[in-house]
């Protein structure tokens, strides 16, 4: 059994993107998570999403005891993972800043980060970095950008890669900058996909009841070619630029002309 689709997958983005907007309003109170990971996401069965265990959040401009107490212990069942001194977060969805236990340069970006690691596993349906063993995965996460997602599963659109690609650059100042801006950026691009099919789906019922009036003579050819416009219409509404439309206009009003010729002669 391998890994289920990307349109099995796909359909988390909506959780995942409420667990961005639960991170923006942490942040926006100045509230940074720290170790956000799927284990620390509830989902209810009405749609609801949870974000758990604060235990290693930070609140801006207080100390961090959070970190102090913080010894990165990994418990795993394979010999080959150590500690690893000063990180703070769990491996697989740690940043590379968090890994190298910079408390100081850790604010929301390293969130960000983590986001993009569950976006990442979210399109894939697997990490950025093989988590196998923890010091290849270590000197991976601080030496190497993970893959395109799309070079992982060639379903993933190029441009949902390009935004998770953003939020896991290496350094904080590269990525996505807030948590409002990666969830704007997803959902624009759900916006411009919804749209997209939209007008594919009037492009097609225009083209579609054009080829019936095509087969229809006289009067009878009308009503058809009424439903192509009015299909156009709304299409041209969305994309006026697309090169499509003045085409299949001209199409619709010569085989109007025609039946109307034809409707005069009789």
């Amino acid at each position: 059994v391998g890994r289920p689709t990307f349109a099995r997958r796909i359909v988390l983005l909506e959780p995942w993107l409420k667990v961005v907007d639960t991170l923006a309003y942490a942040h926006d109170r100045g509230v940074i998570h720290r170790d956000l990971k799927p284990a620390n996401i509830a989902l209810g069965d009405y749609g609801e999403v949870i974000v758990l265990d604060w235990g290693l959040a930070k609140v801006r401009d207080t100390p961090d005891e959070a970190a102090a107490e913080w010894k990165a212990e990994f418990s795993t069942d394979r010999p080959t993972h150590e500690t690893v001194a000063g990180a703070i977060g769990t491996p697989g969805f740690m940043s590379p800043e968090a890994a190298r236990g910079q408390l100081e340069r850790l604010d929301h970006r390293t969130d960000v980060y983590s986001l993009g690691v569950m976006l990442f596993e979210v399109l894939t349906g697997r990490l950025p970095h093989d988590l196998t063993n923890l010091g290849t995965y270590m000197t991976s996460l601080l030496n190497h950008a993970p893959p395109r997602a799309d070079a992982i599963d060639e379903d993933v659109p190029e441009a949902l890669a390009d935004i998770c690609a953003l939020a896991l650059a290496r350094e904080p100042e590269d990525r996505i900058q807030s948590a409002i801006e990666l969830a704007a950026r997803v959902r624009f691009w759900e916006q411009s996909t919804q749209l997209a099919r939209d007008v594919a789906q009037r492009f097609a019922q225009a083209e579609a009841a054009l080829a019936a009036a095509e087969g229809l003579q006289g009067a009878a050819v009308l009503p058809p070619l009424d439903r192509a416009m009015a299909a156009l219409t709304r299409a041209r509404e969305v994309m006026p630029e697309d090169p499509r439309v003045p085409k299949l206009e001209q199409q619709i009003e010569t085989v109007r002309a025609r039946a109307l010729n034809e409707r005069d002669q009789h």
